[in-house]
């Protein structure tokens, strides 16, 4: 899996994108400044999620980092309110429209994900760090107040932390049950020193406390020779930083599904013996496997045999069918967006399609179910001579697929305008997309720059939902908001 930090390190060398062919942008002028907002908070910043109020304002989970004269990098990560037409919410955040923080009094932080509760209250899941005690890096649960600001009677600062392993955890998603529990998934490092990676699970009150009903003690562990291992509600050791050697019967969840039953659907990666095959797992409303599900509640199936193969998203269908966007870490070919159908009882799934943009090496990011039940699909598209771990991305990738996830929905994705830039000499990549309350597509993205002190910025455009993009759009520049960093 991709980490922020890394990548960031990564690319500090890779400043400047070479010139490629530019694509018409299907932009809605009406949104922001021209159809595109850039938001620019520090050196390097990269959208999270973004997610579309019943009011059809946005919320904009971000991480953000720059050069630190101590530890010579610092990340954060960042929360922004932006009205439905595409102007920062000035009255929304500690600083005109935002708030940039950390979890609690650990240094280096990154959000993961978020949900939006009915209660308006906005939750954050995270990891974070001491960059002298990278050892311990726990899950974090941050409250927001519907106004931007952390709220400060909750838990630590408004953050609540906790481990399975008590050491090294690795938290990808977060979800939320109708009746407002809270879902918490991704992965513990083993404490056995082979650093095997392990699916943790954990279920939290409305109010954000641990909730003992979910197991025996709140959070859950799979250990696929072993099975359900309940952690301890509080960890105090803290084992030494491991190697970074995949071990077999390793795995972790990416990705959540709450069920209308109660049932929770977890997916990610899970590696036998080198590399990763796609996992899918149920529970039980009360945190115990579903065995009516697949084989005793678990499947495992690889699409590219001898590469790692992880679900990246999960959209549920009206029928009970559920849509998985797959991630293929080919080294040597072109990657293509993939996806699958599973049914309700977990049989084997069954390979949609491919989708390829002009033979470009493309990354599948997100996906969402419009309300006619066709689906949008979102990523980054980067030509073949450059796809390489340093290198982002050199177009906005978007299709649009019929129900069943099979083809192309014409002429909406009609060849010519699958993918799309506003400067040839620059990256940038839709990295997640949301939709507004009259259908309309919100991709969030970033761009690079060619200010040295300043690699990245976010990127937000609005897409026509017509049955086909105008052939008349022309490239047009976004409209740049600096945003001044608020201080932790």
């Amino acid at each position: 899996m991709h980490h922020f930090l890394p990548l960031c390190l990564l690319w500090l060398c890779c400043l400047f994108a070479p010139p490629v062919c530019l694509a018409q942008m299907p932009i809605d002028s009406t949104f922001a400044n021209n159809g595109l907002l850039e938001i620019d908070i520090d050196y390097f910043d990269q959208p999270v999620k973004t997610l579309t109020l019943p009011n059809g304002k946005l919320l904009l989970l971000a991480n953000t980092g720059k050069t630190d004269t101590v530890w010579g990098y610092d990340a954060d990560a960042a929360l922004l309110g932006i009205n439905s037409n595409g102007i920062a919410d000035a009255d929304f955040g500690a600083n005109g429209g935002k708030t940039v923080f950390d979890f609690t009094n650990l240094g280096f932080s990154e959000a993961k994900d978020m949900v939006y509760a009915p209660d308006e209250t906005i939750w954050i899941l995270g990891q974070a760090y001491n960059p002298d005690s990278i050892a311990y890096r726990p899950f974090c649960l941050a409250k927001f107040l519907s106004n931007g600001l952390p709220d400060t009677a909750f838990a630590n600062r408004g953050t609540r932390t906790f481990s399975f392993s008590g050491g090294t955890e690795l938290p990808y998603a977060l979800a939320l049950q109708p009746d407002g529990r809270l879902i918490a998934a991704g992965g513990t490092i083993a404490a056995n020193g082979l650093h095997q990676e392990l699916p943790a699970i954990a279920r939290f009150l409305p109010n954000g406390s641990i909730d003992t009903t979910w197991g025996q003690t709140g959070k859950i562990v799979y250990n696929f020779t072993a099975g359900i291992v309940n952690p301890l509600l509080t960890t105090t050791t803290h084992p030494t930083a491991e190697k970074n050697v995949r071990h077999s019967n390793s795995g972790f969840f990416t990705t959540v599904l709450t069920l209308p039953d109660g049932k929770i659907l977890c997916a990610g990666a899970y590696s036998p013996v080198l590399n990763y095959q796609c996992l899918l797992m149920r529970f039980n409303a009360n945190g115990t496997i579903d065995s009516t599900y697949a084989q005793n509640g678990i499947a495992a199936f690889d699409i590219e045999p001898g590469y790692n193969n992880y679900i990246q998203k999960m959209l549920l269908q009206n029928n009970g069918q559920v849509i998985l966007a797959l991630s293929v870490d080919y080294n040597l070919f072109t990657k293509d967006f993939y996806l699958m159908t599973i049914d309700s009882s977990g049989q084997l799934p069954v390979l949609n399609n491919t989708f390829d943009f002009n033979g470009n090496a493309d990354y599948l990011q997100d996906i969402v179910l419009q309300s006619n039940g066709k689906i949008i699909c979102a990523g980054r598209s980067v030509k073949p001579l450059n796809d390489n771990p340093a290198y982002l991305s050199d177009f906005i990738a978007l299709c649009r697929l019929d129900s069943t996830a099979s083809a192309f929905d014409l002429p909406f994705s009609d060849a010519q305008n699958r993918v799309f830039s506003y400067d040839t000499t620059l990256q940038m990549g839709a990295y997640n997309v949301t939709l507004q309350p009259n259908q309309q597509i919100v991709l969030s993205g970033l761009v690079t720059t060619h200010n040295p002190a300043n690699y990245s910025n976010l990127l937000l455009c609005r897409i026509l939902n017509n049955e086909s993009f105008s052939t008349t759009v022309q490239p047009v520049m976004p409209s740049n908001q600096t945003i001044i960093a608020f201080p932790n």
